[in-house]
């Protein structure tokens, strides 16, 4: 509690690999270490020096709370502010500042040490995730995502603003997929996903939804729940990538199992290019697109390799099985584009009538609830607002976790008891 943890390395010729280390080679559940919380500690690398991980989290009930971690820089290798891959959990995440170059907040990326692990129980609550745009864009090439699940089960991410990234190592924000990768994780998994309440915006692709992506055994990506979040600026013209897309789904090999129980439901984004891109190989069975409210792309709203927008993208060879409804494109004119399912429904910018909006496409600003006389209120498959209905909790959150004040509220983001509480009887002096 209360404590700096650095490096005084200023030669720029070395890597601090690790702030914190636990765990990582472990082999046995029982030994590794238990019940470590980070609270109100300030993680921060070199600025000459690289630093590829703040905090290795490979232990069990491990929390970081109400923390700040910033310059974990590498311009060669994946850098991340918090990494688990040897850890079962549970873990809690809550009302941080992150910031890294590689990915910000990562599970997996190593084989485990210990047979049949898969890090669980993972609650990432009212956090500010980003990229410091002004100090690495353009200088630090192995930018990646802003959180990414390589290795990981029962997971919520909530009340979030997670912002700032660009195309270099690679271009997403978000990325979901199982993957083995060293090749002795067969049982590497990522399934039971919420995204939830999010503030999602600044880069070339929102989030990516993949299935195992090496030659090798990994398991299915699966059961995952992308709700009431406004995802806003993807933009290729902005942040490059040749992408501007909000959602890229089954991207990898047609060899590996195919994604399962994909569900984008009540989100609201804006983009330049296309909404879904659906492709470049393998294929997802039981995707659920309904609800949502999304700015047409100059590409097109659903596409994917070799077929027209919309209908025969759906029904293409990369998806075996879908679920449409009651979902708003919006475009200049408020006409059709190409050919989509029945309750596809079309309008203009003004058209949607959200409560305030001001900006130049796809960035956005102002109030994106919809006023009571939108044609769009309370018209969902639910009867509630299409696109971001629960906008209590996301404005709360959001701003919550802008500011660093963030604490859980009923009704929206809970960490309930993952963790014991800090001892009472315990005094700390700052210097």
């Amino acid at each position: 509690m209360g404590l700096e943890i650095t490096t005084s390395d200023s030669n720029s010729g070395d890597t601090v690999y690790y702030l914190v280390a636990m765990g990582e080679s472990i082999t046995s559940l029982s030994q590794l270490p238990s019940y470590i919380i980070f609270d109100r500690t300030y993680i921060y690398g070199s600025t000459t020096a690289s630093t590829e991980h703040g905090i290795g989290m490979d232990g069990a009930s491990i929390g970081i709370v109400d923390s700040y971690c910033d310059e974990i820089v590498d311009s060669g290798a994946d850098a991340q502010c918090l990494l688990a891959y040897n850890g079962p959990g549970p873990f809690l995440i809550q009302n941080n500042f992150l910031q890294a170059t590689g990915e910000n907040i990562m599970f997996g990326g190593a084989d485990p040490s210990i047979s049949n692990l898969v890090p669980s129980d993972i609650t990432i609550i009212g956090n500010t995730i980003q990229k410091n745009v002004a100090a690495w864009m353009g200088v630090i090439s192995d930018v990646k995502n802003l959180f990414e699940l390589k290795n990981a089960q029962r997971v919520l991410l909530d009340g979030n603003v997670i912002q700032y990234t660009w195309a270099a190592g690679q271009s997403n924000a978000i990325l979901l997929r199982g993957v083995n990768q060293g090749g002795n994780c067969t049982w590497c998994v990522v399934q039971d996903v919420t995204l939830t309440h999010n503030l999602i915006q600044h880069g070339p692709t929102a989030i990516s939804i993949a299935n195992p992506d090496t030659g090798t055994v990994a398991q299915t990506t699966q059961r995952i729940l992308v709700q009431n979040n406004v995802l806003n600026d993807f933009s290729e013209a902005k942040w490059g990538g040749g992408h501007g897309w909000l959602f890229y789904i089954a991207i990898d090999n047609d060899y590996a199992p195919p994604l399962n129980n994909i569900v984008i439901d009540h989100n609201t984004g804006f983009v330049d290019q296309i909404d879904i891109y659906i492709g470049d190989a393998g294929t997802v069975q039981n995707l659920q697109i309904t609800n949502d409210i999304f700015q047409h792309g100059s590409i097109g709203g659903v596409g994917a390799i070799g077929t027209a927008e919309g209908t025969p993208s759906l029904t293409s060879s990369y998806v075996s099985s879908y679920v449409w409804n009651d979902t708003v494109f919006i475009t200049p004119t408020g006409s059709s584009s190409g050919t989509y399912p029945s309750r596809t429904l079309w309008s203009t910018l003004a058209g949607v009538n959200f409560t305030s909006i001001s900006g130049t496409s796809p960035n956005y600003s102002g109030n994106f609830q919809l006023t009571s006389g939108s044609a769009y209120h309370n018209a969902g498959t639910d009867g509630k607002d299409i696109g971001v209905w629960d906008w209590t909790c996301l404005n709360n959150d959001s701003a919550a976790a802008l500011a660093g004040t963030f604490v859980p509220s009923p009704g929206c983001a809970m960490s309930g008891d993952l963790l014991p509480q800090p001892p009472t009887n315990l005094t700390v002096t700052v210097q």
